[in-house]
């Protein structure tokens, strides 16, 4: 029997900054595994879930070995980065005495929605004007001057600087950051209301 390996993703289009469980399914292996999962962009945070001998995640994120003994999957669970970026997932399967293997399945993480500027909520959109903007930056469902105060204190945030067209309260053609202006103008269609 051929040795294969199956990837699938729990989630492949979570919230950021959320985690999702990645299973790669193993056939026909009955000998000790080298798993490498590579991610572009880098994923920095990942957590082995099968209990393995060895393993590791590069410094920079960008790759995630496990060494197992023989068996039917291994599984890891990776934080998905606030940055908004779809984040490619390819794998090798190294089979010891045998041929290296490349891994099958769902091989995109990409996320959908904000991620929370404060506490676990992301923002949302409370002025249904078309805009696209979200006003409730703490997401308690509520636009009010605590929102105004919650993007000045977080606005070098990557939750806010990654997603410039969600914040983009001065209404700039092209937005590329997010900026005091853009709190101004929070501040101006607050009062506004």
């Amino acid at each position: 029997m051929t040795p294969t390996a199956t990837r699938e993703i729990d989630d492949d289009t979570p919230t950021p900054g959320t985690t999702t469980t990645v299973t790669v399914e193993l056939s026909g292996v009955a000998e000790p595994v080298t798993l490498v999962e590579s991610f572009s962009p880098p994923i920095a945070d990942a957590t082995v879930l099968t209990d393995v001998p060895f393993a590791a995640v590069q410094d920079d994120g960008g790759a995630l070995a496990l060494t197992a003994p023989a068996g039917e999957s291994l599984s890891y669970e990776v934080t998905v980065p606030p940055d908004g970026k779809a984040h490619a997932v390819e794998g090798t399967l190294d089979i010891a005495g045998g041929p290296e293997t490349t891994v099958d399945g769902d091989g995109t993480i990409d996320p959908e929605g904000l991620a929370p500027v404060v506490g676990d909520t992301p923002p949302t959109n409370v002025i249904e004007d078309g805009a696209g903007l979200y006003e409730d930056i703490d997401g308690d469902g509520e636009f009010t001057i605590f929102d105004v105060q919650a993007l000045f204190r977080n606005l070098d945030s990557p939750a806010v600087q990654n997603f410039p067209e969600a914040f983009n309260f001065n209404e700039d053609d092209d937005p590329e950051s997010v900026g005091i202006h853009d709190v101004q103008g929070l501040f101006e269609r607050l009062v506004d209301g």
